[in-house]
């Protein structure tokens, strides 16, 4: 049996208009969706990497002061220091008295006598002091260095026809190190009422000029 055609091709005619209103509801949804995430289809732009920094530069720096450029100088080694001797006294200076050189005595001389030579050395400075003790033409003269070494011998004193005075050891001295020192020889010239011209012999060739003063009677 065949259904009647009017009826069904009645329902199909229904079925168009609601088909194409569902059509036309979908595509206006699809066309909503692609507007409002555009950002989702589309590819992240890169990020720009960050400008390098640059360190700061460091504080400029003062010059320093030129070094002398002077040539170096080797300096003289110092002198040895002797021991202090206090200064002669004048007044207490030997004198040489007129008739004792005409009678050939040296009685004069009894009593404590401080010699010193009247020079520096470049190389030890000045020569230590030498201490007589005289008594009637003989004695002992004592050297004390500035190494607290003490240096000692007998002496004998004379007269020379000329009037010239000698003081003199026969002998070096001994000394407390065990050492020996030749004591200078002294030779000293009368001056009328004036202290005695004195002069020390350290050697053949080496003659210093002496101060003779008293020290006690």
């Amino acid at each position: 049996m065949v259904p009647p055609q009017p009826r069904a091709a009645g329902r199909r005619r229904l079925l168009l208009p609601a088909i194409a209103v569902v059509m036309a509801t979908l595509a206006s949804l699809g066309w909503h969706w692609r507007q409002s995430t555009p950002a989702d289809t589309q590819a992240a732009a890169p990020v720009p990497a960050p400008a390098p920094v640059r360190p700061a530069a460091p504080p400029a720096l003062k010059p320093l002061p030129p070094l002398p450029l002077d040539k170096a100088t080797l300096l003289p080694p110092p002198a040895p220091v002797t021991a202090p001797v206090a200064p002669p006294d004048e007044g207490n200076a030997l004198i040489m008295p007129a008739a004792a050189v005409k009678a050939g005595s040296t009685r004069f001389l009894n009593g404590q006598w401080r010699a010193m030579a009247d020079v520096k050395t470049p190389l030890t400075g000045r020569l230590p002091s030498l201490l007589y003790r005289l008594h009637n033409g003989t004695g002992s003269v004592t050297l004390r260095q500035a190494d607290n070494v003490r240096c000692q011998v007998n002496v004998e004193t004379g007269l020379m026809p000329s009037g010239k005075l000698v003081i003199n050891s026969r002998s070096k001295a001994r000394c407390s190190d065990g050492s020996r020192y030749q004591m200078p020889e002294i030779v000293c010239l009368p001056q009328e009422e004036r202290p005695a011209a004195c002069s020390g012999r350290y050697g053949p060739d080496t003659l210093y000029p002496m101060t003779i003063t008293r020290e006690k009677k």
